[in-house]
């Protein structure tokens, strides 16, 4: 059973990843406060510093930490236009990252995080939402969504892996056309190299 402050902290990252999805009203990224150095991680996990200025022609546009041990943090960046947008979370829940769980644990996020998209069609945040295939790219299983968010058709990816004993789940949105998957396989190709997956 979860303890009453986690299903709270949930809600907070739930609200932060419908946040993320909806574009600030002038279009553009607002940078939130820097992780403090003592949130960054342990030697050997995904820190805050492994993240560079840019990744795959979009700029890193600010971190927000999540209170709650276990939510870890996320790292944002946008496109110049300002259209397109990532949204990087480096997070554990708390949970044991032995060889023998990988397979499901990366399996039971999906399913948790497409449950996130599912309940903002529910609540009409995405609307005309179809959801493609689940499949694996690397070390990421991803999906592509397309809904209309703010009367704009868009292609919003989701794809999640497990690096370090952290879940890496990318959020990247982009106006829906033929450019769009080559936006999402370039910037999951960077940041694998980034990160060295």
């Amino acid at each position: 059973m979860y303890r009453p402050e986690f299903l709270k902290a949930l809600g907070a990252l739930l609200l932060s990843i419908a946040v993320s999805l909806w574009p600030a009203s002038d279009g553009a990224a607002h940078p939130v406060k820097p992780l403090p150095p003592a949130s960054q991680g342990a030697s050997g996990t995904v820190q805050e510093a492994d993240f560079p200025a840019r990744i795959a022609g979009m700029a890193r546009a600010g971190t927000q930490r999540y209170d709650v041990s276990g939510l870890g943090y996320s790292v944002r960046y946008v496109s110049a236009d300002k259209l397109s947008w990532a949204d990087i979370y480096i997070y554990d829940k708390g949970l044991d990252f032995g060889s023998s769980a990988l397979p499901g644990r990366l399996d039971n996020e999906m399913k948790s995080s497409l449950g996130d998209v599912k309940m903002l069609v529910e609540r009409g945040l995405y609307r005309n939402a179809s959801f493609g295939p689940i499949s694996r790219d690397g070390k990421f299983a991803n999906i592509r969504i397309t809904a209309d968010i703010n009367a704009r058709r868009m292609a919003s990816f989701l794809a999640i892996a497990i690096h370090r004993a952290k879940f890496v789940k990318v959020r990247l949105s982009t106006p829906d056309g033929p450019k769009s998957l080559s936006l999402q396989t370039s910037f999951l190709n960077a940041l694998s190299r980034e990160l060295g997956m």
